[in-house]
């Protein structure tokens, strides 16, 4: 069956796939490697000062430790505008730019 959008809406998203699952797959790579940065700084404390609550699309959910924010705010965004491509064989001619939101409550 042919989609609503006509032949040019299924153009579009197959033209956006490859975009699409890269970015998926890059984001979950991102995701590990904040882990291993966690992990390298907190040693096996790393998961009393952080939990991972979620991963949605393109972004990590924590809970973390308030004491600990400003450190594990520059360990996620050096995980996520810095991943190490180079084990994944990848270099992107354009800055990665992780956004970072800290709330102090659940809402």
């Amino acid at each position: 069956s042919e989609d609503k959008e006509g032949p040019e809406g299924l153009w579009r998203k197959y033209i956006n796939l490859p975009v699409q699952a890269t970015a998926s797959d890059l984001s979950q790579f991102c995701m590990d490697y904040t882990w291993e940065l966690l992990m390298q700084e907190y040693h096996k404390h790393a998961y009393s000062v952080a939990e991972n609550i979620g991963f949605f699309h393109d972004a990590m959910l924590l809970h973390i430790d308030k004491p600990e924010r400003g450190t594990i705010q520059a360990i996620v965004k050096q995980a996520w505008e810095h991943p190490p491509l180079g084990r994944l064989d990848l270099d992107f001619p354009v800055p990665l730019v992780a956004d970072i939101t800290i709330g102090d409550y659940w809402t």
